[in-house]
């Protein structure tokens, strides 16, 4: 979700993006959320603040608690990415019974 208003910074315009982990197993215990990027294009972002970079200025391998506070991180996507969707993959896992279970990737698109 983005969050505040995006703000054009040179050739790029700033964004928030934030994620939330609400996330229990179907015993009802709390689960921890490990986060991989994929799908991000250079022509998309722009500096150092893209999703594919580990926090804080991105998302890939993000480990978020169960209920602890949002993850925010800064985005400066790209207009001269020729399109107007930038988007790419956040795909989450679990740990459960000390293997990793891949769970359905979410598609972020901005744009």
């Amino acid at each position: 979700m983005a969050e505040d208003e995006d703000q054009v910074v040179g050739s790029s315009q700033k964004t928030v993006i934030s994620v939330d982990n609400q996330l229990t197993l179907p015993d009802g215990s709390p689960a921890t959320v490990t986060g991989q990027v994929t799908g991000t294009q250079n022509r998309f972002w722009d500096g150092s603040s893209r999703p594919d970079h580990a926090p804080p200025q991105g998302f890939q391998g993000l480990v978020q608690e169960y209920g602890s506070a949002p993850y925010r991180a800064r985005a400066e996507v790209s207009d001269n990415s020729r399109t107007k969707r930038s988007v790419f993959y956040l795909a989450p896992s679990v740990t459960v019974e000390n293997q990793a279970v891949a769970l359905e990737p979410l598609l972020m698109v901005y744009g």
